[in-house]
């Protein structure tokens, strides 16, 4: 059985997301990742590497640029207003 051990944006202990993961889902922008025992962990991001012999897999996470669009159309408008 291959169990691997899953980490956020490198492979350092420090950034550990969950071990003895045995299987990997990509759902709607997430990252669901089931344990040994079936436990659901979900993480918003993507995929980034998944080093099958060395049994480790990274996640990136993603950036939320679509939420800055908004602001910059409203500044826009209001420095439009001022001369």
């Amino acid at each position: 059985m291959c169990l691997s051990n899953v980490y956020e944006n490198s492979v350092e202990q420090k950034n550990l997301i969950l071990s003895n993961v045995q299987r990997i889902d990509c759902k709607d922008g997430f990252v669901v990742l089931y344990d040994l025992f079936e436990r659901e962990t979900r993480v918003e991001g993507r995929l980034a590497t998944i080093d099958l012999v060395g049994n480790t897999a990274v996640i990136v996470k993603m950036l939320r640029v679509i939420m800055i669009a908004p602001l910059l159309i409203c500044l826009g408008f209001w420095l439009n207003r001022f001369p």
